[in-house]
């Protein structure tokens, strides 16, 4: 069993029985629907809004999956936990994200997609990328379609106190057997995709047709900054 369902059981196990056999089966407790936008404190310059808050406002972004509206359980705070509900007719998983109230995001970034994974959550805008994991946001800044920087958005209890630090990487321009050693070094499948390839915009294309098969967030954003950026790709 996943952790995610682990979790799962455990607030749900932890509900009185009126809160729990009798909502589920009235279908409150896990029915996808659209779930309420809770108020959520934003500092003075409305830099950030919690991740709470922007998942539902953009809820018809989401690619894979769908909210579930599990309001039937008084007991847990509104704010404090995301479940979704993947789009697999027959075989659908759930995915409890904790804490979305304290991870924070750009309230001005609209994004083109939202993609739910087992190991995070994936925004992909025009000019930027966002890889949300259990303790930070990952920002991938770009500049006509390249890595123009990355930087991390800390986990905070309120908007006032989040941290933003920019990624300290040293960037290069390698020639292309140099990439392919780097690439070679850092996903041997990724390798083997682009070994054949001649030209940085070929391998460019190539690490990217790979990143769509990619569900780790942690080896994505490797990708991003020890490849994509780190390469001048």
């Amino acid at each position: 069993m996943s952790e995610e369902h682990e979790n799962l059981n455990e607030m749900l196990n932890d509900e009185e029985i009126s809160e729990g056999s009798t909502d589920i089966d009235s279908g409150m407790a896990i029915e996808t629907a659209e779930a309420p936008v809770a108020e959520v404190a934003t500092a003075d310059d409305g830099q950030f809004i919690s991740l709470y808050e922007y998942l539902n406002r953009h809820q018809d972004k989401i690619q894979n999956a769908a909210i579930a509206n599990i309001s039937g359980f008084s007991r847990v705070p509104e704010t404090k936990y995301i479940l979704f509900v993947t789009n697999e007719e027959d075989n659908a998983d759930m995915v409890l994200f904790d804490k979305p109230n304290t991870l924070w995001m750009d309230p001005s970034i609209v994004p083109d997609t939202i993609k739910v994974e087992s190991s995070g959550i994936v925004v992909k805008s025009s000019d930027q990328r966002y890889y949300i994991g259990k303790n930070n946001v990952t920002k991938v800044a770009l500049n006509n379609s390249h890595v123009a920087g990355i930087s991390t958005i800390s986990r905070s209890k309120t908007s006032a106190s989040v941290k933003v630090t920019d990624d300290d990487i040293t960037v290069q321009t390698p020639d292309v057997d140099t990439i392919k050693l780097h690439v070679k070094k850092i996903s041997p499948r990724l390798y083997n995709a682009i070994k054949d390839m001649t030209t940085k915009e070929e391998i460019k294309a190539g690490i990217e047709v790979f990143m769509t098969k990619i569900y780790d967030l942690n080896h994505l954003i490797k990708i991003e900054r020890e490849l994509l950026l780190a390469c001048s790709l």
